[in-house]
């Protein structure tokens, strides 16, 4: 499968928390070298919560100039940002406050507005940052949903054929929810995609996606091909658990 990407499989999830740990780290420093800035999106969920906490520890706290990086979400739910459902409060939460990253460098989704509104101005927001430049960040960390949903892109969603907004929201019944997300155009524009996915809940359809299972449509996650080919997948040993 020509999106399958690259795979690295961690024994424990702690330790995969901290080889992304390690990647970001080290992704960042180049790119903040060559380029001043870095760009990172962030994905929701419960599995990157580890990585937060680590991220917010003294070696990595200060080891790298996070007034060279900035955050970015790659979906939001619906809801206020104190609101414990909240994507962003939870990295705030348990890492961004506990940094030293400039308030401006966190560019979070106004999900306290209605769901349009608030993707339309995230759109605005992300092409303000990127100016002249091609909109393409260093960085998107993707979750992976046991019905093969990535960011708020879920299965026969319509919010999968959108091709001209970079940001897209609608509502997801399976959720019950109105959700923001960026789109499959921008998150294929990306230099860099990883799939951190974690947990024996998660093992059959990692093997469905990786080995592209015969006979059903293409899941969510399998149409995040990025152009620049940087497609990686960094899972625990219980979520290859079927691949092994």
């Amino acid at each position: 499968m020509s999106s399958k990407g690259s795979i690295k499989v961690f024994e424990s999830a702690e330790a995969l928390a901290a080889g992304i740990a390690d990647f970001i780290m080290l992704d960042a420093a180049q790119v903040i070298a060559d380029t001043g800035r870095y760009s990172l999106v962030l994905s929701g969920g419960s599995t990157p919560e580890a990585l937060f906490r680590l991220l917010a520890e003294p070696r990595y706290a200060s080891g790298l100039d996070w007034a060279g990086v900035h955050i970015f979400w790659g979906d939001e739910r619906a809801v206020p940002l104190h609101d414990e459902r909240n994507n962003a409060q939870v990295a705030l939460d348990l890492w961004l406050s506990k940094i030293s990253i400039p308030s401006g460098n966190i560019h979070r989704i106004q999900s306290d507005r209605p769901a349009q509104e608030a993707a339309q101005e995230y759109e605005r927001d992300i092409r303000t940052f990127f100016g002249k430049q091609k909109i393409s960040f260093d960085l998107v960390l993707l979750g992976l949903g046991s019905d093969g949903h990535t960011a708020s892109l879920f299965p026969r969603s319509g919010l999968l054929d959108e091709r001209q907004a970079i940001v897209t929201a609608g509502f997801i019944p399976a959720q019950d929810m109105d959700r923001i997300t960026m789109t499959l155009p921008l998150l294929n524009d990306a230099a860099k995609v990883i799939f951190l996915v974690s947990g024996k809940s998660k093992a059959s359809i990692v093997q469905s996606i990786v080995h592209d299972a015969p006979g059903h449509e293409p899941y969510p996650a399998q149409m995040i091909n990025p152009h620049s080919g940087g497609l990686y997948w960094f899972i625990d040993r219980a979520a290859a658990a079927q691949l092994l």
